[in-house]
C-alpha cells in the first residue's frame, strides 16, 4: 500500500515493526516525529495512517480566506475606533455594523479554522 506523506511536514513516511511485533507508520523526519497509531498488522497501520480527511482546500483559497479575515478584522477595527471616538464626544454610537463585522470575523476564522483542520495543520 502506498503511504500518505506526513500531514503536516509533507515528508515521506514509513513502516515501523519494532514496538512487540506491532506496527506504526511515522514520518521520516526526525524533527518532525509524526507517528500513527500501533496495529497489530502492517496492512492496519498503513490504512491508519492514510486515514485522514480529504480537502479541496487549495493554497489559493486559504490565502484568499485570509485575505478576507485580515481586511474584515481592519474594518471592525476602524468600526470600533470609531464608536469610542463618538462615545468620548458624548454620542449615542450605534454598535450595529460593529456587530455585523464582528460576526464577519467570527465566520472566517471559524471557516479558517476548519479548512486548516482539514489539512492537518
Amino acid at each position: 500500500m502506498e503511504l500518505k506523506p506526513c500531514p503536516f511536514c509533507g515528508c515521506e513516511a514509513v513502516l515501523v515493526n519494532e514496538f512487540f511485533d506491532d506496527y506504526l507508520v511515522m514520518c521520516s523526519n526526525s524533527g518532525c516525529a509524526v507517528e500513527g497509531p500501533l496495529k497489530a498488522t502492517s496492512d492496519e497501520a498503513e490504512t491508519a495512517w492514510n486515514a485522514r480527511p480529504e480537502t479541496n482546500l487549495t493554497n489559493s483559497s486559504l490565502e484568499r480566506l485570509v485575505d478576507e479575515l485580515i481586511e474584515a478584522v481592519r474594518k471592525a477595527n476602524g468600526l470600533l475606533d470609531e464608536l469610542i471616538r463618538l462615545g468620548k464626544e458624548g454620542m449615542e454610537p450605534d454598535y450595529t455594523r460593529w456587530i455585523t463585522f464582528h460576526d464577519k470575523v467570527a465566520e472566517l476564522a471559524s471557516e479558517a479554522r476548519a479548512a486548516l483542520t482539514g489539512r492537518g495543520e
